[in-house]
């Protein structure tokens, strides 16, 4: 959608050019942060990061980055969500059902997609490797489309070394936001990252927990809390959310693998969360404007010259949405420069 002075959004009425630019990169910026303030809601803390020293005085950097083109996702979709077939017609998943649902393939490339990458390393963030106990993905099955949001445990805890690796980390090309919290703080956050809501058969209860569901399944969780609270009325079987104690993708699979060969257990599905990303369009280098470097980028990468390096920059430099960037694109982004054209802000 393009954002003009009559709609209320984007632009404040009576507001200079260079006023309502800079309304829009605040704009953006605070798009930014409720994003990473939504991906990384707090939860309880994860026995598997206790390494990771605790306390006030202890401070991490939790960053906001452009997701690289090439992110990669290891594993089958089947490995992430099952239906009992004996309970797929009770739960509405008739044969008149699956095709309306995205076949394998198309699975495969929407969370190629959104999956975050996992490779961000200190280089990555313009830190040195000394610098960095390590640097962790806050993992969502479905998360943004442009952004990933990483927590980063420092050798130097201190609130003074956060801050001087906040400046450094802040300066880096691809972060797109950068604060300093609690190592308590990121540690929780990093929790959330994996859930699985499973359906299990009444005989165990309206809310079962982790024992209940056996042994093996309680020694991967560190809580089970019903999904919903009350239970729906349409529910055939009850609903509980699984929380990892150790929240790797890895553990998941092993979950649900063995979520799997219950015979009371009726579905499973990883808790998918999905964002919908505000974009400037023509804006190739991030900065919150369209200026005519980014109309000279999406030029190069429209002859060859260049390739684009994160997914927010080949998709903000495909104007026309016809697969690539050509030299329309980059005449586009010249106008709206030079201000022939108004900024475009788009949601996708």
């Amino acid at each position: 959608m393009c954002y003009d002075e009559t709609d209320g959004q984007g632009r404040t009425p009576g507001a200079s050019p260079p006023e309502q630019t800079e309304g829009k990169k605040k704009s953006m910026k605070r798009m930014i942060s409720c994003l990473l303030a939504a991906l990384l809601c707090a939860l309880p803390l994860c026995p598997a990061l206790a390494a990771e020293p605790d306390g006030a005085e202890a401070w991490a950097l939790l960053v906001g980055v452009l997701k690289p083109i090439d992110s990669t996702y290891p594993y089958a979709p089947e490995a992430y969500s099952y239906v009992a077939p004996a309970y797929a017609e009770e739960l509405g998943l008739t044969e008149a059902y699956p095709p309306d649902l995205p076949d394998q393939e198309e699975m495969q490339r929407l969370r190629a997609i959104y999956d975050p990458h996992v490779g961000y390393t200190p280089a990555d963030l313009g830190l040195e490797a000394a610098a960095v106990r390590s640097v962790r993905p806050v993992y969502f099955h479905l998360s943004s489309r442009f952004y990933d949001a990483c927590c980063v445990f420092l050798t130097d805890p201190s609130r003074d070394g956060a801050e001087a690796a906040a400046r450094t980390v802040g300066e880096t090309p691809c972060v797109i936001d950068v604060a300093v919290v609690p190592e308590y703080e990121a540690l929780r956050r990093m929790a959330e990252g994996h859930e699985v809501i499973v359906g299990v058969d009444f005989s165990l209860g309206d809310a079962p927990t982790a024992a209940d569901l056996g042994a093996d399944i309680a020694d991967l969780c560190a809580s089970a809390v019903p999904a919903y609270d009350p239970l729906p009325s349409w529910a055939k079987c009850a609903f509980i959310a699984l929380r990892l104690k150790d929240p790797t993708r890895e553990n998941v699979v092993a979950l649900v693998g063995l979520l799997r060969e219950k015979p009371f257990v009726w579905s499973v599905e990883p808790d998918g969360w999905t964002s919908l990303d505000t974009f400037l369009e023509c804006d190739a280098d991030a900065d919150g404007r369209v200026t005519a470097a980014d109309a000279r980028q999406i030029l190069r990468l429209a002859v060859g010259l260049a390739s684009p390096a994160t997914r927010y920059e080949a998709h903000v430099a495909d104007v026309d949405y016809s697969g690539k960037p050509d030299a329309g694109d980059a005449r586009k982004a010249l106008r709206v420069a030079v201000g022939l054209e108004p900024e475009c802000w788009s949601e996708g």
